[in-house]
């Protein structure tokens, strides 16, 4: 029975969490279309006004929004010593982007870089935001940022063994983790 209440509180917790992000997706996705946003090489978000619930959410709404976007996503909120905190993310799958926390660090427009190459926590100083929107503009005006997918085969749509190769991947539809990607 207490495995039981645990596994209802965590599921519980995670729903909770899962209807903030999502609120928080519709947000931010409405504030970049509105912005036209999606038109820089990189999108900076800086927030003054923002619910404390929201703020932990950041990084995983970066995660999202990458995904729709397909190139890095900073989003940060102003917190009380008046610069911008927040987290980055980075597809992997850009080589323009390769060891995008270095490029940041190098921008020379950021208080401070913490983690790892394609997700972390940045600060940013307020007069930086629209500078850094700029510095990657014009570091990636020309460069190829389309997204490379990596793949093990390539095969033709009308394939007679295409079905079956369809039915044999589908049996393994839960074997997966880290390291091994959703067949």
């Amino acid at each position: 029975a207490l495995v039981e209440e645990a596994c209802r509180l965590a599921d519980n917790t995670r729903s909770r969490q899962n209807n903030r992000r999502d609120k928080l997706m519709e947000l931010i996705d409405n504030v970049i279309s509105d912005e036209g946003l999606q038109g820089n090489q990189v999108i900076i978000l800086a927030f003054d006004d923002f619910k404390e619930e929201y703020r932990a959410l950041g990084g995983l709404v970066c995660n999202q929004l990458i995904e729709i976007y397909d190139r890095p996503v900073i989003i940060t909120f102003r917190n009380e010593e008046g610069y911008y905190s927040g987290s980055f993310r980075c597809p992997d799958r850009v080589p323009a982007y390769n060891n995008f926390k270095d490029q940041l660090e190098e921008s020379g427009l950021c208080r401070y870089v913490a983690g790892h190459q394609y997700a972390a926590g940045v600060g940013i100083n307020p007069e930086n935001v629209d500078k850094l929107v700029d510095y990657f503009n014009e570091k990636y005006e020309g460069l190829d940022t389309d997204i490379y997918q990596k793949v093990d085969f390539i095969i033709d749509a009308d394939d007679p063994e295409l079905p079956d190769l369809i039915c044999e991947l589908a049996q393994y539809s839960s074997a997966w983790g880290q390291n091994l990607e959703k067949p």
